[in-house]
């Protein structure tokens, strides 16, 4: 695809969670008037371009014979994507989300009694589903009938025409094109929709873990209720930060500290909430220079300079790269905050014996912001159909019954996410601070194209060791991003 539709697409995209400004460097973030529209109010689910229907496939068959056909699902979750988490039906006993599940598992076998079919789940690794899918679509023979991608992977998968749009391979009835009561189309560009998925309440914030044993033994401030009174801003995270990096055994050697996670996620967060960008939207170029954007890399800078960092491998030959060990960090119980958290990793270390009390609360509003963002969000994960798939619009077919499990109960899809919240935070506050995270994210270029930010890590090494400031680290790699956004796009 052209970068020019591209950019023109992009600048509605992100028009819908954000106010496009002028993302040039010098301190000079003053919004031109050719490029502040008015934003659009954030909702749950986030809101999508509304696709354009091409012609419909119109398939009057009612659920045809695919004579024992195999569905392939190529995917990074070795449970798919669609609920079903194994090969027997639910053990009430055993599963703790048993009504829900069941009723997944029941609808697989409808769906495969109805079609005829059987399915097969290929789980590769995160970054392994994309490369099948290139290679195999390339050699004529996709590896799978359905893909699940993460978002970036998505983007890099309907720019390379490795996968069909799939509102011209839909029924007229289609729900991802008409109520969307189970699926919401994910991947919609150039009028297409290129993916999907269900269209329930996204629980997998990142925002900050509070370990509340550690705030309480310290007597630093809770963060609970200073975001319930309007107070958790960057000075109030300084303080607590501040207060649990102690030295609490007298041994001369901190071992208690403010903060952990993976700081290159925490990064792209710190920006958003300070209404920066990493790429400008409107002109798509690097945005690390621009004032709101780097008063959020002052703060990273400013967490690991005072020593308030805690990395979960201090033996690893760069601890604050080391991705695993910092996302995992929290675990260890030696730090009050944790960031880029999501309820998924609370609820791994409390099945793993993991016994602080660990609240959630968003990342606090930057200085900067008049936004109010909290997170920053790519494209989300959806379900592509490759190029060369055969019966592609019956496998579309299948795919929406697949996401139909709740019949007529809609709200089955919102309640099993939240009840699954439920299932990890004994506070419904914590529950609810996770819903209002999703209402408040916004969606930045930079996170959308594949691995470009991925040298937050080259920044918080270069901080770490002291080589660089940051308005030399900025500079430094300055064109290096900006080649790899001209080459995706195609501006060379």
């Amino acid at each position: 695809m052209k970068a020019k539709r591209f950019l023109a697409l992009f600048v509605v995209l992100v028009m819908v969670f954000a106010l496009v400004t002028a993302c040039g460097g010098n301190g000079d973030t003053t919004p031109t008037p050719a490029n502040t529209p008015t934003p659009a109010p954030v909702q749950t689910p986030a809101p999508t371009p509304e696709p354009i229907v091409e012609d419909p496939v119109e398939v009057t068959v009612e659920f045809p014979d695919l004579g024992g056909r195999t569905i392939r699902i190529g995917t990074w979750s070795a449970g798919g994507f669609f609920g079903e988490t194994g090969d027997e039906r639910p053990d009430p006993a055993e599963d703790a989300n048993y009504f829900i599940n069941s009723m997944r598992w029941d609808n697989r076998v409808r769906v495969e009694e109805a079609f005829n079919v059987q399915f097969e789940i290929i789980a590769l690794g995160w970054g392994e589903v994309i490369t099948s899918l290139t290679s195999s679509v390339l050699a004529g023979e996709p590896f799978a009938d359905l893909v699940h991608l993460p978002g970036p992977h998505s983007f890099t998968a309907l720019n390379t025409d490795l996968v069909l749009p799939l509102d011209t391979l839909a029924r007229s009835d289609s729900d991802f094109m008409t109520t969307r009561n189970w699926l919401e189309p994910r991947a919609a560009f150039d009028g297409h929709v290129w993916s999907v998925h269900s269209a329930a309440v996204n629980t997998g914030q990142e925002g900050i873990g509070v370990n509340l044993d550690i705030i309480d033994a310290m007597g630093a401030p809770n963060p609970v209720e200073l975001y319930e009174r309007g107070e958790w801003t960057w000075d109030a995270m300084r303080q607590v930060m501040e207060m649990t990096t102690a030295d609490t055994t007298g041994d001369g050697v901190n071992d208690t500290f403010g903060f952990s996670g993976s700081l290159q996620g925490v990064i792209r967060h710190l920006i958003s909430a300070n209404d920066g960008w990493m790429i400008c939207p409107d002109t798509l170029t690097y945005a690390y220079d621009s004032e709101n954007t780097m008063v959020a890399l002052e703060f990273v800078y400013e967490i690991l300079a005072n020593g308030w960092f805690f990395a979960g491998d201090p033996e690893h030959a760069m601890p604050v790269r080391a991705h695993v060990p910092n996302q995992r960090a929290f675990e260890q119980g030696r730090n009050a905050l944790h960031g880029a958290i999501q309820p998924f990793h609370i609820n791994r270390a409390i099945n793993e014996g993991f016994t602080a009390r660990m609240a959630f609360v968003p990342f606090p509003i930057g200085p900067n912001s008049t936004a109010n963002y909290t997170s920053n969000i790519g494209l989300r994960d959806g379900v592509h159909i490759p190029v060369g798939t055969e019966d592609a619009a019956y496998v579309l077919w299948i795919l929406e019954e697949l996401f139909a499990w709740p019949g007529d109960d809609y709200y089955l899809l919102n309640e099993g996410g939240i009840d699954g919240l439920r299932n990890i935070f004994e506070d419904e506050g914590d529950v609810q601070r996770v819903l209002r995270n999703a209402e408040n994210a916004k969606q930045d270029i930079g996170f959308i194209l594949d691995g470009y930010y991925w040298f937050h890590n080259d920044l918080v090494e270069a901080w770490y060791l002291g080589t660089m400031t940051v308005a030399q680290a900025v500079e430094y790699f300055r064109q290096p991003q900006q080649d790899r956004i001209n080459t995706f796009f195609g501006l060379d």
